[in-house]
């Protein structure tokens, strides 16, 4: 018998030989993931509740479908209350929806940028305020 070791064939996959340490990353489950266990042993919790997030998030897109339904249903009024023909109360609606889909792909920029939160909390802020100002105009081109 000899002193040498033979050298360790080096794994097939690296990043599967890293999940397998379960005392540095974690346990697996039965999906494949790693559990995330900090060095004391604690697994990692969110900071915020994740069912708080979900309905912050849904409450801010039921309020944008909710106005678009009021809007839609509210041209005729808007049209003679404001002096407008039908046509031009059309234009309302029509803006409205044309910004929404201008923004909706920047929104993943500004939210790196701003960060989620504040931005999401700009947008209801500026969304209130448009809704504010659209219900105190006393004219279409206010």
């Amino acid at each position: 018998m000899s002193d040498t070791k033979t050298p360790e064939a080096p794994p097939a996959h690296p990043a599967k030989a890293d999940r397998t340490d379960a005392n540095d990353r974690g346990a697996m489950d039965n999906t494949g993931t790693t559990n995330s266990v900090n060095a004391a042993g604690q697994e990692w919790r969110p900071r915020a509740n994740p069912w708080l997030v979900a309905v912050a998030v849904m409450s801010a897109t039921f309020m944008v479908v909710l106005d678009t339904s009021i809007a839609a249903v509210a041209l005729p009024y808007i049209a003679g209350n404001l002096g407008a023909t039908n046509d031009e109360a059309t234009w309302v609606l029509t803006s409205y929806l044309v910004s929404n889909a201008i923004i909706l792909p920047a929104s993943a920029w500004f939210t790196r940028f701003f960060g989620r939160k504040r931005f999401l909390l700009v947008c209801i802020v500026l969304f209130v305020l448009a809704s504010m100002a659209s219900g105190i105009s006393t004219s279409l081109g206010m």
